[in-house]
């Protein structure tokens, strides 16, 4: 299924996104850290500059395939011979990232009820809940959304190399934080567009329904809070570096049309079994009535 708009790419000046890059990131850190910041500014800078180069090499090689929504292979194979092969396998197996599961099941003991588990590698995430009142079946949805945005941001971390995991008691730490971030009037707008753009179908649909929510979210100021959530587990020098990667390939990727993230959500999405589940749950926990 084709995409609704078309593709346009835009060639980019790297001196110019480095710049807006590094100004975005001295944004973004807000004051953190900033001692740091300056000391190890000429290593940033230069981390910062590898990033933008290597995204509009992407870009380029890639252009033509996304504007002709090319199948997978292809794809892959052009990133193989600009990326290193694990940083390629690394966005393939995107969605294989497990945050948890959320399955909504009744009962009919004493009578018959909705109720919603929330699983981790089997274990519970959270406690049961009993879809009871309108009210916890809106706080189930949350929990549900809190993961749908962390995978997706997961992707992110992908996109650009970074891997990430966590314990447990991360991971609940993190839903918790980001289901209050996902919770301001800017971001559902941006959360209800990404589902209906989800809905269409189609790998290239959903792709941009993702690029066009990372974008929304960036407008909203919320992107920078999530990827600060899911970098938190991080020493120092690795976070400020991934912040620094991820600054740059945002920044080039909104400059140049977006055509090299695009492209990696693709391939991404062809793993996303769960992430098109989760989906799916939050339909159904539309439709239960207390």
């Amino acid at each position: 299924m084709a995409s609704d708009t078309p593709y346009e790419f835009k060639e980019v000046c790297v001196e110019d996104v480095v710049s807006k890059a590094m100004v975005e990131l001295e944004s973004a850190l807000a004051g953190e850290h900033e001692e740091v910041l300056v000391e190890k500014k000429a290593a940033i800078m230069e981390i910062v500059r590898k990033q933008v180069e290597t995204d509009a090499n992407l870009s380029r090689k890639l252009a033509p395939l996304v504007t002709n929504e090319a199948e997978s292979a292809e794809l892959e194979a052009v990133m193989s011979t600009v990326l290193p092969l694990d940083d390629v396998q690394l966005i393939k197996n995107t969605f294989l990232f497990e945050t948890y599961q959320v399955e909504v099941y009744k009962c009919s003991i004493p009578g018959p009820k909705s109720f919603v588990k929330f699983l981790r590698e089997g274990e519970e995430m959270f406690p049961d809940m009993a879809l009871d009142s309108s009210g916890k079946v809106l706080d189930a949805s949350w929990l549900q959304w809190a993961s749908i945005a962390i995978e997706i941001f997961m992707l992110v971390l992908s996109a650009v190399g970074i891997k990430v995991s966590f314990n447990q008691r991360q991971m609940a730490k993190v839903t918790r934080s980001v289901e209050r971030i996902i919770q301001s009037s800017a971001f559902k707008k941006a959360l209800i567009a990404f589902k209906t753009a989800w809905s269409k179908g189609g790998v290239w649909n959903r792709a941009r329904a993702v690029f066009d929510f990372l974008r929304k979210s960036f407008s909203a100021g919320i992107f920078w809070k999530i990827v600060k959530t899911v970098l938190s587990t991080m020493s120092l020098w690795d976070y400020l570096k991934a912040m620094a990667i991820i600054a740059a390939m945002i920044v080039a990727a909104f400059a140049s049309g977006g055509l090299a993230l695009i492209a990696k959500v693709v391939l991404a999405l062809h793993s996303a079994v769960t992430l098109i589940q989760k989906m799916a749950n939050l339909e159904v926990l539309e439709k239960i009535q207390v």
